[in-house]
Formats: C-alpha cells, sequence, structure tokens
C-alpha cells in the first residue's frame, strides 16, 4: 500500500514537471495536473469571476444610466406637451383678441400690428417644434432642456404681450 502511494505521488510529480505551460487551455495531462496542484486552475476561475463581477457592475451602471435619461425624456416630453398646449391656448386667445380687436377702432392699428407680430412668433415656435423632439435620441437631454426652455421664455413674453393688449 505504502508502495502504491509513493509510486502514485512520483507519478505525479513526473508528471506534473512535464508541463509546459500553465495555461490549463493548453491542455494535456501534465498541464492539468501542474495547473490543480499549483492553483492555476482556481487562480483562472478567480480571475473570470472578477471579470463577470466588474462587467456585471459596468451594465448595472450603464442601466441606471440609462433609466435616468428615460426618466428625463419623460419628463421633457411632459414639458413639451403642456408647451404645446400653451402654443394653442394662446392661438385661440390670439384669435379671439384679434376678433374683439376688429369691433374696436381705437389704436386698432398698433394693436394689430402688436398682434400680428405674436402671430409670427407663434408660428416660429410651431415651426422650431422639430427642435425639441423627445423622441430624437441623437439631441442630448441639455439640449433639449435648453430649447424647452428658450420655447417657455418666448411663450412667457408672448403672454405678457396679449396680457398688455387686453389691459389684463
Amino acid at each position: 500500500m505504502k508502495q502504491k502511494l509513493i509510486l502514485l505521488g512520483a507519478t505525479s510529480l513526473i508528471l506534473a514537471g512535464c508541463a509546459t505551460s500553465s495555461d490549463p487551455a493548453a491542455g494535456g495531462f501534465g498541464n492539468a495536473v501542474h495547473g490543480l496542484s499549483s492553483g492555476g486552475y482556481q487562480q483562472r476561475i478567480d480571475d473570470r469571476e472578477n471579470n463577470i463581477a466588474a462587467q456585471q457592475s459596468n451594465i448595472n451602471n450603464l442601466t441606471a444610466r440609462a433609466d435616468a435619461l428615460r426618466a428625463e425624456r419623460q419628463k421633457l416630453e411632459l414639458e413639451i406637451s403642456r408647451a404645446e398646449q400653451r402654443v394653442s391656448d394662446l392661438g385661440r386667445r390670439t384669435q379671439q383678441i384679434e376678433a374683439e380687436l376688429s369691433q374696436h377702432q381705437n389704436d386698432q392699428s398698433a394693436a394689430l400690428a402688436e398682434l400680428a407680430k405674436v402671430k409670427a412668433r407663434l408660428n416660429k415656435i410651431e415651426q422650431t417644434r422639430g427642435k425639441i423632439d423627445p423622441q430624437d435620441k441623437t439631441k442630448p437631454v441639455g439640449d433639449l432642456n435648453d430649447n424647452i426652455s428658450e420655447v417657455n421664455r418666448e411663450l412667457d413674453e408672448l403672454d405678457a404681450v396679449l396680457d398688455a393688449l387686453t389691459g389684463g
């Protein structure tokens, strides 16, 4: 029995000495014995598991970032919808004021000229609608934010002009 153990140990040592590479993928029985006895296999497994964990962490980070961007785009879609509603409301209001001004002769030409400017600016805003399309994934969220802020500022100005025309 002792002799068999010695023979087995000697055979293992001889075969381990025949190892030509520490890379288990290189194959061969000698490399396998060497990989098992030296911890090469376990090291390779640990390296791959660490690599997978790092890649999973990157995936999780990218997923979180994508979720945040989707939420930001949804917020922008809501703001755009509100701006579109304001454009529509201001358009109706402009038409109403235009009808009222047509009935009044006092300062009609100046008010109508100002109203024509408001209508031209509203048309310009409606034509630039493509600049703030939240579905356009090529535009950065920051640019969309800037564009919607610019539209809201312009709408506020138009609102003030219409208030001045109606005395409200």
